[in-house]
């Protein structure tokens, strides 16, 4: 798959869901946190972020380089961060769910922003919702980082 092919696929951040069959069988119910292993959660997270690096990447505007550079810190905690959990899983540390579905809730506000900011980057977008859309993921990413780099462990 290019990056363009991963630029033009439409953004799901409530990729947890399931979509309802068509037809006369009744719909499964919708899927939430609690269907998902951490690792499913981490690999959400880490596609998520690698679409927006992409999408980062083909802009055409100054802030292009500072952007992918803080897109690409975040992924790189994350990718610390997920491999701390693990080591810790096969220590056979236990986990405190209540307190990791907060975690994984915390993540999911400044995530969202970030990608939706992130899309709605364009060649004609006005300068001023452009400064907006900058200052909200420079904002944003730093809060992912730092919450990334504090997993409830």
């Amino acid at each position: 798959m290019t990056p363009d092919d991963l630029a033009r696929r439409p953004l799901v951040l409530r990729g947890f869901q399931s979509r309802a069959r068509s037809g006369s069988r009744t719909p499964r119910r919708s899927r939430t946190h609690r269907d998902f292993s951490s690792a499913d959660r981490l690999t959400h997270i880490a596609r998520v972020l690698a679409r927006v690096i992409v999408i980062f990447q083909q802009l055409r505007s100054a802030e292009r380089d500072h952007l992918v550079s803080i897109a690409r810190a975040a992924r790189a905690t994350l990718h610390t961060t997920t491999q701390t959990l693990r080591s810790r899983s096969r220590d056979g540390v236990p986990l405190v769910p209540e307190r990791l579905n907060a975690w994984f809730h915390e993540i999911g506000g400044p995530l969202t922003v970030v990608a939706g900011w992130a899309v709605m980057l364009s060649p004609s977008i006005d300068t001023a919702r452009h400064t907006l859309a900058i200052e909200a993921i420079e904002l944003n990413a730093r809060r992912l980082t730092e919450l990334l780099g504090q997993p409830p462990i």
